[in-house]
């Protein structure tokens, strides 16, 4: 029809003024600014690539939780733009006995399965927490469950604590920490549905406590109702 005709060339038009403007500020970038490095040029023009093509053509048109989870794949090859500019020591936080490079964090309930924490991690954030984790595999609620908020640049989260389980998490903190990453991790620890809280928290405190700098207990889920006696 006309109307999708017109709906992919307009498409066009966007990928051919991208190319034209992540071109050009390549140029400017390289004349203007001979000691910028070409690492830092590349995530310019990720950035633009990002704005102008691949949300608005791409991703805005998948599915919430697949956009997700290419995100989360991208994270885990670092094949993301990264913060190159080092922190201010005015940034620094000391919190829970620990030191942050800056207060800014990823929350729990993106890297539910601590796949993409180094990727994260050289996004800039001060801190990564991975999660919820529960102690065994959990589907979480049925799908749809990840709504976007176009209007508020935003989404409405409610996969239900879907995660890998705190075997696989383990392993994955662990070969971290054995690769020598020394960024702050945190952990979000829920409970399988149907379970004992005091069993599911202590088990996942015993397997994932030693590869995590703080630790989260996320009484308030989806699948339970609040439980005076154990908070």
């Amino acid at each position: 029809s006309s109307e999708q005709t017109n709906y992919r060339q307009q498409g066009m038009y966007r990928i051919a003024r991208t190319a034209l403007v992540a071109g050009a500020g390549c140029a400017v970038a390289v004349s203007v600014y001979p000691d910028r490095t070409a690492g830092e040029v590349k995530d310019g023009l990720f950035t633009a690539l990002y704005k102008n093509v691949a949300f608005p053509l791409v991703l805005s048109n998948m599915d919430p939780e697949d956009a997700h989870d290419l995100t989360i794949r991208a994270a885990k090859l670092k094949l993301i733009p990264y913060d190159r500019v080092p922190d201010s020591p005015s940034l620094g936080v000391r919190a829970l006995g620990l030191h942050l490079r800056n207060p800014l964090g990823l929350a729990a309930g993106c890297d539910h399965n601590a796949e993409g924490v180094s990727g994260f991690d050289k996004m800039g954030f001060g801190f990564v927490e991975v999660g919820s984790v529960t102690p065994k595999p959990q589907q979480g609620t049925p799908k749809p469950r990840v709504f976007r908020l176009m209007g508020d640049k935003g989404v409405i989260n409610r996969v239900g604590y879907a995660n890998d389980g705190a075997e696989k998490v383990q392993e994955r903190l662990k070969a971290l920490r054995e690769d020598g990453y020394k960024g702050v991790i945190g952990v979000n620890l829920g409970m399988n549905k149907g379970s004992s809280p005091s069993e599911d928290f202590s088990a996942g405190i015993a397997m994932l406590g030693p590869y995590a700098d703080y630790l989260v207990l996320n009484a308030a889920q989806l699948y339970h109702p609040p439980i005076p006696a154990f908070r």
